[in-house]
């Protein structure tokens, strides 16, 4: 039988991987700023640069990023507080030289130095974590610490996009707080709940920079020429006759070579509305059913867009039920908050679950890679993609029991007070039930994906 051949040198993508030429240091440089509209085009850039190259834009980028923020929290700082008791557009306003003063009464190190080196570290700590999250998408086969390595480089492409962002909602910051502070009476308009989506927003923009990043600079497919397997046991079915059966475990070869053995998922033989939502119910509730008839086979970009699909979804729900129960409990009339509010679910909950869905998936994948437990890189990418669907799970407890806290307040506490148990640490009763119920549910999230990777390793199709 004819399987497809994997031993080509193919990207996650299906496209033939070019070799990168090495690109000179001003491009590598000003790649972070400059082509801040292609994410795939910093990726590759960083991707195919020597390696002091890389390590001069990290070292010039972070150093950077951390100067501009210490910058704009020293601007904030020209208006003391004390500046709010004075009436006038100009009273209290300190200069930059006076503000430096104040931060090294004593020597040369001071808060300027301290905020410096820890934004530098907290960036650099950030980056190593990110890119383990982003390592699925980059790794094709070989050596992981490669694929780790030019997913590292990934992050650090997205240096200029974080400081577009931080920048500009500092900026908003430290202009509010100057607005706030000499103004002769209150402010009409208090723009912190603004902030906080906007960093929020900010937060999903660069998570989004990032994957397109990753997606246009994965690793090259080294996996080798993938022989006939039943579907069974795994065992090597190339010299066994379509009719003749496994003679690892007597079962009939052509129910594993028959190519109607893997009809497919709903979403993979036609990707609309209709089938996505059968595919998310299938997922959901029969997720074995669906993994044995997964064609692992086709592209992932096709699993990819099932997955992005779900972010926006349980965004829009997070904001419609936050907003039904502030009109319904917690809210008595409308305001900001009823805008504002939901504004913030419709970024924060995606946020959640992808940070969730990552770290699980991220861990698992490297279990999956260290035991070689999937054939094909790609194989990993698309079980990770699908099951972007289970985050309904997270939803439905978390959204189950905060409903229930707005519609009989702290009943965990009183059951708890009722039984005389001890307090965990501090944690009030009803967080902790919140934190066990997704405990849980990432518990099973963890059998679910070994059941997938058990279902789809032989796959012939």
């Amino acid at each position: 039988m004819a399987l497809p051949a994997t031993s080509q040198m193919l990207s996650s993508g299906g496209q033939l991987a070019a070799a990168d030429p090495s690109p000179r240091l001003w491009q590598v440089l000003a790649a972070p700023l400059l082509c801040i509209y292609s994410p795939g085009k910093v990726a590759r850039t960083l991707a195919a640069a020597p390696r002091w190259k890389f390590a001069a834009v990290t070292a010039l980028g972070v150093s950077f990023y951390a100067a501009s923020i210490v910058l704009i929290v020293a601007w904030n700082e020209t208006i003391p507080p004390r500046a709010g008791e004075v009436p006038g557009a100009d009273a209290g306003i300190r200069t930059f030289a006076e503000v430096w003063s104040d931060w090294h009464p004593g020597g040369e190190w001071g808060p300027a130095e301290r905020l410096f080196l820890t934004l530098v570290l907290g960036v650099l700590i950030a980056a190593l974590f990110a890119a383990w999250l982003f390592l699925p998408t980059v790794y094709g086969g070989g050596s992981p610490w490669a694929a780790y390595g030019r997913s590292f480089r990934v992050v650090i492409g997205g240096i200029g996009v974080l400081w577009a962002a931080s920048v500009v909602v500092g900026m908003t910051i430290a202009w509010m707080n100057r607005r706030s502070l000499l103004a002769a009476g209150e402010p009409s308009f208090d723009p912190e709940p603004m902030i906080v989506v906007g960093v929020f927003a900010s937060a999903g923009g660069l998570i989004y920079w990032l994957t397109r990043a990753a997606l246009g600079a994965p690793m090259p497919n080294v996996q080798p020429e993938l022989p006939p397997r039943c579907e069974g046991c795994g065992y090597d079915l190339t010299h066994v006759p379509a009719d003749g059966r496994c003679p690892e475990c007597a079962a009939s070869a052509a129910d594993s070579l028959t190519p109607g053995r893997r009809p497919g998922a709903a979403w993979q033989r036609h990707s609309e509305a209709r089938e996505w939502i059968e595919t998310t119910l299938t997922l959901l509730f029969k997720p074995g059913a669906f993994y044995r008839a997964l064609r692992m086979r086709d592209p992932v970009a096709r699993a990819r867009r099932f997955s992005w699909y779900h972010y926006p979804a349980i965004g829009c729900c997070g904001a419609a039920w936050i907003f039904l129960m502030l009109l319904s409990f917690d809210s008595p009339g409308w305001g900001l908050g009823m805008v504002f509010i939901p504004a913030l679910f419709l970024f924060l909950v995606p946020l959640a679950g992808w940070a969730v869905h990552r770290v699980i998936g991220a861990f698992v994948n490297s279990g999956w890679i260290v035991g070689r437990t999937l054939p094909d890189a790609r194989w990993a990418q698309t079980i990770l993609a699908y099951e972007t669907a289970y985050l309904w799970v997270f939803c439905l407890v978390s959204g189950s029991l905060l409903s229930s806290y707005f519609l009989f307040n702290n009943w965990v506490s009183d059951i708890h007070q009722y039984l005389g148990l001890p307090w965990f640490i501090g944690i009030p009763p009803e967080s902790m039930a919140v934190l066990a119920g997704n405990g849980v549910a990432c518990c099973l999230w963890l059998l679910r994906y070994r059941n997938a990777a058990q279902a789809a390793r032989w796959s012939n199709f």
